[in-house]
C-alpha cells in the first residue's frame, strides 16, 4: 500500500519525523534504519481505519526507537558483565543500597 495518502503523508512528514527520531538515537544510520522500518511497518498495515495516519507513523517510529534503545541497553549490560564480572556489578549494587549518599554512575540500567 505504498501509494496514495500514506506515501504523500510519509514524504510530507519525513523531515519532521527524522528530527523526532533523532531525539531518541544519535547516529544518523540508526535514524535512517528506524525511518525505513517505520515505512515498511506502516505501508504493510491496512490504514483505512486509522484516524490520523501522521500520529500513527510517529507512534510507530517512537516504538521502534524505544525497542532499539532497549536492545542496546541490554547489550551494554551484557558487555559490562563480560568485562567486570557479575560479582563486581553485585558489589556496586550493594554499595549503592548501603549508602544512598554515594554517587555511583549506574550504567547497568
Amino acid at each position: 500500500m505504498p501509494q496514495g495518502p500514506f506515501l504523500t503523508t510519509y514524504l510530507n512528514k519525513l523531515p519532521s519525523l527524522r528530527r523526532f527520531v533523532a531525539r531518541f538515537v544519535v547516529r544518523d544510520e540508526d535514524v535512517d534504519d528506524i525511518l525505513q522500518e517505520t515505512y515498511v511497518r506502516v505501508s504493510d498495515k491496512d490504514t483505512q481505519g486509522i484516524a490520523s495516519l501522521s500520529a500513527y507513523m510517529y507512534k510507530t517510529a517512537r516504538n521502534i526507537a524505544l525497542n532499539e534503545l532497549n536492545k542496546k541497553s541490554v547489550s551494554v549490560t551484557d558487555y559490562l558483565e563480560d568485562i567486570v564480572g557479575p560479582d563486581t556489578l553485585a558489589d556496586i549494587n550493594e554499595l549503592k543500597s548501603k549508602d544512598s549518599s554515594l554517587r555511583i554512575i549506574d550504567v547497568t540500567n
